[in-house]
């Protein structure tokens, strides 16, 4: 058996949880359907759900008198987890993520190779600015080059 990505994992659970359609379920009937499910992980994996708003964690006391009190954890999926495993689940989120990364990766590539562009551009201009105001200074001082330089003795 493959082993799942946690994204799978939760998707998994959260299906299931959303598969008992509004229900209640209690923790260990829940936490009893997943048996490949390290506890920890579990509960970590419950954790996290509980968090991000998709699954409804309650505690119910069952019995009349405080000997035999009992409290138990019970779990049902919201509207948006619902809503989100119907728009694809932790899988498809994370691939979003990852193609809009990669989105945002190659704006940034392109946003750095156009401010190069522009700055290297910028310092030509400049140059050719001054290379300008060099030749009308020197056509200022000297507008009949010739008379200039031709006729220095040596």
């Amino acid at each position: 058996m493959s082993t799942l990505s946690p994204f799978e994992k939760l998707d998994q659970v959260l299906t299931a949880l959303i598969s008992i359609n509004n229900t209640r379920i209690g923790y260990e009937e829940f936490r009893n359907s997943f048996p490949n499910y390290e506890t920890k992980e579990f509960n970590e994996i419950v954790l996290k759900l509980e968090k991000d708003g998709y699954l409804l964690k309650e505690s119910v006391t069952y019995g009349v008198n405080e000997y035999n009190r009992q409290i138990v954890d019970e779990f049902m999926a919201t509207f948006d987890g619902r809503y989100f495993m119907e728009t694809g689940g932790y899988k498809i989120q994370n691939e979003r993520k990852k193609a809009v990364d990669e989105i945002s990766d190659r704006t940034l590539k392109r946003s750095q190779r156009n401010e190069n562009f522009i700055v290297r551009g910028t310092w030509f201009a400049g140059i050719v600015g001054l290379l300008v105001l060099t030749w009308y200074i020197f056509v200022w001082f000297c507008p009949h080059p010739h008379d200039c330089f031709c006729n220095i003795k040596h």
